[in-house]
């Protein structure tokens, strides 16, 4: 049975609502197959499961193989990409498709963070790597407490589980790695894991359709915030060069 029941929430027709969760995973062409099939095994139970699905909304690697198989199995997709790779990478027919710009890949980030109830793992690169740990250190510092998991495919994270065991042994991070994610090694294994957990009260923070909009008023108010340090500064600069002049003219 997929059904989460009413403790992942109710949807607003009184139907339980959908776990909502969040997958990071290898977007390079050249991903192991490996790697591949246990996105593809992951997508189908996530969908057969009745979850539904975000992630950064490309269509190659792991996370092609993932979209692929949520929608072949009937599930819903929501992708979160930055504008650069809109036409480059962007997977077709998505259910959903989240937007969003910057010179960075901040926003993408916490687009993905704000529209799960929890965060999976799955082999990866760079990227992959750069959000599982942005999501861990949110849990770390208490800023955030999305559960985390990571998939770990033929021991594909042994050494970085060793890593964080170090810290911990040296007193760098203040409580055993456990308690900041939990490690399963297949796709099953992280489903169940999923079926134990909650949705957020509520849901996710920031709904798919007013996300734009919030992210891009934020957008400009870092321009407005950019135009008042500089203004301010030239303003600052402008009064130091005049006093200057008024004392070479005494």
């Amino acid at each position: 049975d997929g059904s989460m029941g009413s403790k992942n929430g109710v949807g607003p027709n009184g139907a339980a609502a959908p776990l909502s969760v969040s997958v990071f995973a290898s977007a390079s062409p050249e991903t192991p197959d490996a790697y591949i099939e246990a996105a593809a095994e992951l997508g189908a139970r996530l969908a057969d499961a009745g979850f539904h699905c975000v992630n950064g909304g490309g269509s190659r690697g792991c996370m092609g193989a993932l979209n692929r198989a949520v929608q072949k199995h009937g599930g819903r997709v929501t992708g979160v990409i930055h504008e650069k790779w809109i036409g480059e990478e962007a997977a077709a027919g998505l259910d959903e498709l989240i937007v969003v710009g910057g010179d960075d890949l901040c926003l993408r980030k916490q687009g993905l963070f704000d529209n799960g109830d929890v965060l999976v793992t799955l082999p990866g690169g760079v990227g992959t790597i750069d959000e599982l740990f942005d999501g861990i250190a949110g849990v770390h510092t208490g800023l955030s407490t999305l559960p985390i998991c990571i998939v770990n495919v033929n021991g594909y994270y042994d050494h970085m589980l060793a890593q964080l065991q170090r810290a911990v042994d040296e007193r760098l991070i203040r409580m055993p790695y456990a308690s900041l994610l939990h490690s399963v090694s297949t796709p099953a294994e992280a489903v169940e894991w999923c079926r134990r957990q909650k949705k957020r009260n509520g849901g996710p923070k920031v709904s798919s359709s007013a996300y734009g909009t919030a992210k891009l008023f934020g957008l400009e108010l870092n321009y407005v915030r950019g135009f008042l340090h500089g203004a301010t500064a030239g303003v600052l600069c402008a009064a130091a060069f005049a006093s200057i002049l008024r004392s070479s003219t005494k």
